[in-house]
């Protein structure tokens, strides 16, 4: 697994780096590719703190980190530290006494705010009744703006924000900058972002430390807690399942406990495969994660329904890691290597012998294929062909569903009271 992020550095009127603004980056290339903005801040929140190391990524200057009205509304930023992280709002965000309740709650446990892209039009509509929130406003020395700076500066005077100004590209645009009272400075005049990477296995990873935990025969719910409690992209993922949870820094570990305690040792494994694929997927579309989770599924409900020694929670994770070096761009050995999987599992992942979990896996690949040409192997199973059908399109949808519902505050069928829409 490869993560990335983007930084740069933010000047004072002294060329003295004052904080950087950190970027979120889907790969190798200097650019970022997403459609989801609560995904991009959740990535780079939990990247700059589990992987990077905030203070270490920082040098322990602010962290502007850009938060989605989503993500605010839903207390993602009190999984951060006050100290480290100045909370940066989009200049687009729709303003509301929801969002400004919210804001002020930000601001009275001492995290600083920031607004992004302030201009004459969205100041005017949105923010001027509420500018004294802002610890900084960043202003575009786009030529937009040009004309309008000293009207917007005028408008900000009783705010006591710092300015800063954003898209500084020349020495001119400094200069103008500087006469205009702005104290805090940004762009190519400076410097470009720099893109930062890390190589990271999937065992050290959160995702991979808590799969290893599911894994293991008796599971341990504090252990989980704890890995759980450590990331905050986990802990945002999980708590979105956990009704009533307060999401609340230093007050989050009695409700992920208490939510691993509903969600059961079965729930919890399908719900960290789902977040696994979902986080870990370097594809451009969930096709694959799909097909690996609907996979798994399909393997666990047939076991379930067959004269066999497969354990079905052991399918599950047959069938959903034979497509896991796919969706992670990752050679099958190095993943395996990784896990806490038994010989005839891993055997049967890399072709080495034929055993009941290898055949199982067999029957769902040629299920998939759909040609009636190919003969399915005979697993002894105690279902019609017609209900077999029915546990692959309903795994199927099961997929869709609960891939679709990770990150945006749904619920997935994972839990005890889901189990009862799939043929057992």
């Amino acid at each position: 697994m490869f993560a990335y992020i983007g930084r740069q550095a933010i000047y004072n009127q002294d060329f003295v780096i004052a904080g950087y603004e950190l970027l979120y980056r889907s790969g190798g290339g200097n650019a970022a590719f997403i459609l989801d903005g609560d995904a991009a801040t959740r990535s780079v929140l939990s990247d700059a703190v589990n992987v990077f190391g905030l203070n270490t990524l920082t040098q322990g200057l602010p962290a502007y980190i850009n938060f989605t009205r989503n993500l605010v509304l839903d207390n993602f930023a009190y999984l951060a530290n006050p100290k480290e992280i100045v909370v940066e709002i989009p200049g687009n965000i729709t303003v509301d006494d929801t969002l400004v309740t919210k804001l002020s709650e930000l601001k009275a446990v001492g995290y600083r705010l920031s607004l992004d892209d302030y201009s004459q039009t969205n100041g005017i509509l949105r923010f001027d009744r509420i500018s004294h929130l802002f610890d900084v406003i960043r202003i575009n020395m786009g030529s937009a703006n040009r004309l309008k700076l000293k009207d917007m500066i005028e408008k900000l005077r009783r705010s006591r924000a710092r300015l800063l100004a954003d898209r500084v590209e020349t020495e001119e645009d400094f200069d103008l900058a500087r006469s205009l009272n702005f104290s805090l400075f940004q762009g190519y005049y400076f410097e470009k972002p720099v893109l930062l990477s890390k190589q990271i296995p999937l065992g050290d990873s959160p995702y991979g430390r808590l799969l290893n935990e599911c894994l293991r025969m008796n599971v341990s719910f504090d252990r989980c807690c704890k890995i759980i409690e450590d990331d905050a992209l986990l802990t945002h993922l999980f708590l979105q399942q956990v009704p009533g949870a307060r999401r609340q820094r230093g007050r989050m570990g009695a409700d992920i406990k208490s939510g691993l305690m509903s969600m059961g040792t079965e729930g919890l494994r399908r719900w960290i495969s789902l977040v696994l694929l979902k986080q870990a997927n370097t594809s451009r579309s969930d096709d694959l994660p799909r097909q690996a989770y609907a996979r798994g599924r399909f393997i666990e409900r047939l076991a379930e329904n067959a004269d066999s020694s497969v354990q079905p929670g052991q399918g599950f994770f047959v069938g959903l890691i034979s497509l896991l070096d796919q969706v992670m761009g990752v050679r099958l050995p190095d993943i395996l290597a990784d896990l806490n999987l038994g010989p005839a599992l891993k055997a049967a992942l890399l072709g080495r012998e034929e055993n009941d979990y290898s055949l199982f896996l067999q029957y769902a690949v040629i299920y998939e294929m759909n040609n009636p040409r190919l003969i399915l192997p005979n697993l002894r199973i105690k279902l019609s062909d017609r209900e077999v059908a029915d546990i692959f399109q309903r795994c199927q949808d099961e997929a869709e569903i609960s891939l679709d519902n990770i990150g945006n505050g749904n619920m997935i069928g994972v839990g005890p009271a889901y189990q009862g829409n799939i043929i057992r």
